[in-house]
């Protein structure tokens, strides 16, 4: 809605000397170029905020990470990583997670399987197509620790990297059992057995990721 007053003309002034202006959906990019007409040459229309050349296609260069493991990206409040530390804890699988201090309390323990990292933008495309498959543990949204529908971004991400999901939150991308694993929030249990499933099945997961890549492939167009 068009900002009205002082602050509508401050907000406007900003955004017009952005250096990029990315619009998630098609109606707000014809609201910036129509009705406040924006340079439309700095106005990009992504759909649903994903970047799909850019997940689809590994970037050229050496893997940042070696050898098999498992992944998880997200920093904000609304995932449960102390859940998925306690699924991988006895396993050894080698578990990536990409957040920071702040989403675990202070005292946690990471077992010797878990690295725990922030990892800059330009990296990230590497490290989910070298995994294994993607993990997006989410507390339950009766909580309110986080956003609702908390996760859906790395879902999209993961699907355009052409990676399975394991995932405790709901998600229209996916189809439980032919696209990913959907398990219940907060169950370290059924995330154990699910992330065993895949990982001793390799063939299932790349499987499901080649389903997700097509998937991702027509949502993001």
């Amino acid at each position: 809605k068009r900002g009205r007053g002082i602050a509508g003309f401050f907000i406007r002034k900003a955004i017009a000397s952005a250096d990029a202006i990315i619009s998630p959906g098609a109606s707000f990019q014809n609201i910036f170029l129509e009705k406040e007409g924006f340079d439309p040459k700095k106005n990009y229309f992504i759909p649903h905020g994903i970047d799909k050349d850019y997940y689809a296609n590994r970037p050229l260069g050496p893997r940042i990470i070696n050898g098999r493991y498992i992944i998880s990206l997200g920093r904000d409040l609304g995932r449960d990583y102390l859940t998925l530390l306690k699924a991988v804890e006895k396993t050894n699988i080698p578990t990536v997670i990409g957040a920071l201090k702040r989403n675990f309390p202070e005292g946690t323990v990471f077992p010797l399987n878990v690295c725990v990292d922030f990892f800059p933008r330009e990296k990230i495309s590497t490290i989910l197509h070298d995994a294994e498959f993607v993990v997006v543990p989410v507390f339950n949204e009766d909580t309110m620790k986080g956003s609702d529908f908390c996760g859906q971004f790395s879902i999209l991400e993961a699907m355009m990297a052409g990676k399975a999901i394991v995932t405790s939150t709901f998600s229209d991308a996916i189809i439980p059992e032919i696209n990913g694993i959907v398990v219940s929030p907060e169950d370290p249990i059924a995330l154990q057995k699910a992330i065993l499933r895949l990982w001793n099945n390799p063939e299932e997961a790349r499987h499901m990721g080649k389903l997700n890549a097509e998937k991702a492939g027509e949502l993001l167009n």
